[in-house]
């Protein structure tokens, strides 16, 4: 089979939808770049992508009051230093 080379614009199409996954690639790992950024010279918060305090009794106990709360077994939020307890 022949392809057709008069297709009136099949190729510009292809630049454009091309240069569009580009920018989106830069602006993706430009972001991922900075949440690594952030994750290091953050503050506790920030570091905890990388290190999950599993040994902490407290993070064990806000993690079950948060399911129970997800999941409508708790009335109140605990009160956290971070936007949400699992974070903090």
């Amino acid at each position: 089979p022949r392809l057709r080379r008069n297709c009136p614009g099949s190729k510009d199409r292809l630049n454009q939808r091309s240069s569009a996954f580009f920018t989106e690639d830069y602006v993706l790992s430009a972001g991922f770049l900075l949440r690594i950024y952030w994750a290091l010279m953050g503050n506790a918060h920030a570091m905890q992508i990388f290190c999950v305090p599993l040994w902490r009794r407290c993070f064990w106990r806000e993690l079950h009051h948060e399911i129970r709360r997800y999941s409508f077994l708790a009335v109140e939020p605990e009160r956290a230093s971070g936007t949400t307890a699992l974070l903090s």
